[in-house]
């Protein structure tokens, strides 16, 4: 009997690819966009509260978002990484990247801390006038502590959006940056009956809405039924040296 080939699959037409590029991609654009609203907000803010709360935030922000950006990298490496054993349904191997991913995002983060930690003496050193200086520290010694849950959120973020969970990561970055606009009008100004608190309300503002973030996608990749089998919070403790250095 003759063999009959079967037929080969259709290839998907360009509009269709474009269709699924902006149906991942937007939303992850958006959540960037929404990430940087929330430092956006405090400059904003503080530029209504004071010429020299506005420079202070200016300078420490910069620097924030430059070691953040940088340390963001490793979080970068988590989506196509997850994304391939995804697609070889490997989800070992998925977990072992987010846990590894987690953990180079912590170690980045708390080799940076003594820099942020130290910021006023940094300006000082390069010639920024001391109420400047100390402003900025103010709000610095305070913002340093959202690094850690902004960097475990990009790692998540990267790891939904491999299994294509973006929207989740988008409403619930708006909401943060909602939250800190709300937080930061109360705790800047003393509206409310809180306490004016300038700069270090800013940084409380954003510490918050940060912390926010991390604890409900935190809680949406370890509760939701479909994303359970990874498992990746299991044994976090647990090192992996391969898959870290994989990842780094």
């Amino acid at each position: 009997m003759k063999k009959t080939t079967p037929p080969m699959p259709h290839p998907m037409p360009y509009s269709g690819h474009l269709k699924a590029t902006l149906v991942l991609g937007l939303p992850i654009v958006g959540s960037h966009l929404a990430q940087m609203l929330i430092t956006l907000t405090d400059t904003v803010m503080l530029g209504w509260y004071g010429v020299d709360e506005l420079a202070a935030v200016v300078l420490a922000s910069s620097l924030f978002f430059v070691l953040f950006i940088v340390g963001s990298g490793f979080a970068f490496a988590v989506m196509p990484m997850v994304a391939m054993a995804e697609g070889q349904g490997d989800h070992t191997q998925v977990r072992r990247v987010v846990r590894m991913g987690l953990w180079i995002t912590v170690i980045y983060t708390s080799i940076m801390m003594p820099i942020l930690w130290n910021f006023e003496a940094i300006l000082l050193a390069i010639g920024q006038q001391p109420k400047i200086a100390k402003l900025a520290s103010s709000y610095m010694i305070v913002l340093q502590w959202s690094m850690f849950p902004a960097m475990l959120v990009m790692v998540l973020k990267n790891y939904l959006s491999a299994l294509e969970r973006v929207n989740v990561v988008l409403w619930v970055t708006i909401l943060a940056a909602i939250l800190n606009g709300l937080v930061n009008y109360a705790l800047i100004f003393g509206n409310w009956g809180l306490p004016e608190l300038g700069v270090v309300g800013a940084a409380l503002a954003s510490v918050f809405s940060t912390l926010l973030s991390f604890i409900i996608i935190g809680l949406y990749a370890y509760y939701l039924p479909a994303l359970r089998d990874y498992a990746i919070f299991t044994r976090l403790w647990r090192s992996d040296w391969p898959a870290f250095l994989e990842v780094f």
